[in-house]
């Protein structure tokens, strides 16, 4: 039990054993009284006059006495080790004393003789003494417990052993506080001061952040962590610097950084807790998918086609672009949606004969990273109705469209149509015409053939095609016959 004051017949008791203890460890009771320790001076007698104790040493053996450093943290609680552990065992500790820097009263003091170290009477003085407490379960591993550390605690701390045998031990301990650095500063790549959020920052290119503190003792440390993953814990400043600095650089930003926290912390001794930083990034995101979801249909040039394209991975969302050979689609109704996670578009499309075979293209494009697109293309395929003209088929015929009569000519329906044609139709001067062999009038197909053709054979022809898409009329192809005539 620690106490504080005690009676005047304790006060005579301490008396006599100090000055028993004086003829052989030099401890010596002046007779004045001063502002030291008051031994058990309970309410009752605080009106009586307390005796002030001195505990003397020899210089020499203090001033060589080795220092063991203990660091402290200014409001924690702090152990000062002193081993009680008789050099005998037949031996057994008979007082204890703590003496604090230059000051020759003890602080804190233990009396043995009188039983053993568990049941002994714990006396304190100054108010470091008073936050106070000798710890004794294990005499190896017994420790001075100061609580709630001040500033004014720091200094040379002295712990003496009397033994009742043996001879006196000392042990000194410098008690040594814990500076704290400066809060975390953390600059981007020009040097600006970030308040909050760094960034923005591009995937696949150069982060670069450096925090910066100043002071502490001992010199801190300073680390990069992300999600309990330590990214840098190499200090970028010379040990004896003034500030300390780490400096972050990731050469490639990945997509797992993406409105990550990263945590520069300060650690300057484990009893000390760290100094933590939390700055969250931005990183802008390229889109890494891009989709025409639509089925690659044949699309009639009669009717106005959606199509749909998907796109993910962008931040912020990425916008699309449709492109039809190289050329934005410009007329055409698109309609936009999105959200965090992807956006979609959908763009009514009416495509001509002409656009058969190109190429439609879905680009999506994050607009806040230069270059940052990726597109999805398809080859269309256009239905349309056939493109037909009748052309001359036989070298009989000049190319003005004239003939010998009795010779044979042949036409044919020529065609260009997605799909192909099926049906064709020959006429002659607006009139079907029909197949007759005896006649030698041959439709087949896409191919009229006329056999010994006469003068009646003269006049336009033309064919029809028909598909799918509809069926269409070539423009006339006028055919003239050269008479032969007897004279007599």
């Amino acid at each position: 039990m620690k106490e504080r004051f005690g009676g005047r017949k304790y006060i005579e008791e301490m008396k006599e054993s100090y000055a028993a203890l004086n003829s052989q460890k030099s401890i010596q009771l002046p007779d004045t009284r001063e502002d030291v320790i008051l031994l058990r001076l309970d309410v009752a007698a605080a009106a009586e006059a307390a005796v002030p104790v001195k505990v003397a040493d020899s210089d020499d053996i203090i001033e060589f006495l080795p220092a063991k450093v203990v660091w402290g943290v200014p409001g924690k609680d702090v152990e000062l080790p002193c081993d009680v552990t008789p050099p005998l065992p037949s031996d057994a500790v008979k007082m204890v004393f703590w003496f604090k820097d230059s000051i020759s009263i003890p602080i804190y003091s233990l009396d043995a003789r009188n039983g053993p170290l568990e049941k002994v009477s714990h006396l304190a003085a100054y108010d470091v003494g008073l936050r106070s407490y000798f710890i004794t379960d294990h005499p190896s591993r017994a420790r001075l417990k100061i609580e709630n550390v001040r500033p004014e605690d720091e200094g040379i701390f002295r712990c003496r052993v009397d033994f009742l045998n043996s001879p006196t031990r000392n042990f000194q301990v410098n008690l040594t506080l814990v500076e704290l650095s400066s809060r975390p500063k953390i600059f981007n790549a020009e040097g600006k001061l970030i308040k909050s959020e760094a960034g923005p920052f591009l995937e696949g290119h150069e982060l670069f952040l450096s925090c910066q503190v100043d002071g502490g003792r001992p010199k801190p440390s300073l680390t990069w962590w992300h999600n309990g993953t330590i990214l840098d814990n190499v200090v970028d400043t010379k040990r004896s610097s003034f500030t300390t600095v780490n400096q972050l650089e990731i050469a490639k930003v990945p997509r797992s950084l993406k409105a990550a926290k990263l945590e520069c912390r300060v650690t300057s001794i484990d009893i000390a807790d760290d100094i933590v930083r939390e700055v969250p990034i931005i990183v802008y995101l390229r889109p890494n998918k891009v989709k025409i979801v639509t089925p690659n249909e044949l699309m009639s040039s009669a009717q106005t086609h959606t199509c749909k394209c998907e796109t993910s991975g962008s931040y912020p969302p990425a916008k699309i672009r449709w492109l039809l050979d190289g050329r934005a689609l410009q007329s055409s109704v698109v309609t936009q949606e999105e959200n965090e996670l992807f956006s979609s578009s959908i763009v009514s499309l009416t495509v001509e004969p002409e656009d058969d075979g190109k190429d439609l293209v879905c680009r999506a494009e994050n607009p806040r990273f230069p270059g940052g697109w990726l597109e999805d293309r398809r080859q269309i395929h256009v239905a349309y109705p056939p493109k037909v003209a009748v052309k001359l088929d036989s070298p009989e015929t000049t190319r003005s469209g004239t003939t010998k009569e009795g010779t044979t000519v042949i036409l044919r329906c020529d065609s260009i149509a997605r799909p192909a044609a099926h049906g064709f139709n020959w006429y002659h001067d607006g009139h079907l015409v029909r197949y007759n062999e005896t006649s030698g009038v041959l439709p087949m197909d896409d191919k009229l053939t006329l056999r010994n053709i006469k003068k009646a054979a003269v006049g336009e022809y033309s064919c029809s095609a028909t598909n799918t898409e509809g069926e269409t009329y070539s423009p006339p192809y006028r055919l003239e016959i050269q008479c032969e005539y007897t004279y007599a």
